[in-house]
C-alpha cells in the first residue's frame, strides 16, 4: 500500500511524492505546468510510471493552503474526488506547518494514520474574502 503526497500550491509546478506504508520507499517527481488541466494527467502518469494502481493508494495528503491559484484549487478538487471515489482518507496540511518536504511527509504520514475514512478537506485561502 502507498500514500500519495501532493503539492499544487505553487503557481507553475506541482510536486508528487509516493511513500510506501511499511518502508522508507519514497519516489518524488516535480512537474512544470502551463495549465491546471494538466494536473490530473500528471498524477495519472506518475502512478502509471511507478506501476501503482489506484487500489493500492491507502491515503492522500495535500498542501491545502494558504493559496489562491487555479492549480491550488484544481488540486484540491482532484484529491477530494479521488478520496471519495476510492473511499480512502485524505488530509490537508497548511504550508505554514512544515519547512521542507521531509517534514511535509512526516506530518502528513502522522495525520493520515489517524483518519479511518474519507472526509472532504477544505482549502485555506491566502485572503479571507475568497
Amino acid at each position: 500500500m502507498y500514500y500519495l503526497f501532493i503539492d499544487t500550491n505553487k503557481k507553475e509546478k506541482i510536486k508528487l511524492i509516493l511513500k510506501g506504508s511499511d518502508s522508507d520507499f519514497i519516489i518524488e517527481k516535480e512537474y512544470f505546468i502551463n495549465k491546471s488541466e494538466e494536473i490530473l494527467n500528471f498524477i495519472n502518469d506518475f502512478l502509471i510510471q511507478n506501476n501503482i494502481i489506484h487500489k493500492k493508494i491507502k491515503g492522500i495528503i495535500i498542501v491545502n493552503g494558504p493559496g489562491i491559484s487555479l492549480n491550488f484549487k484544481t488540486g484540491l478538487v482532484i484529491v477530494n474526488t479521488m478520496g471519495y471515489l476510492l473511499n480512502i482518507p485524505i488530509v490537508g496540511i497548511s504550508e505554514e506547518e512544515f519547512k521542507d518536504y521531509k517534514e511535509f511527509i512526516e506530518i502528513g504520514f502522522y495525520k493520515i494514520q489517524k483518519e479511518k475514512k474519507y472526509k472532504p478537506i477544505k482549502p485555506i485561502y491566502k485572503y479571507k474574502n475568497w
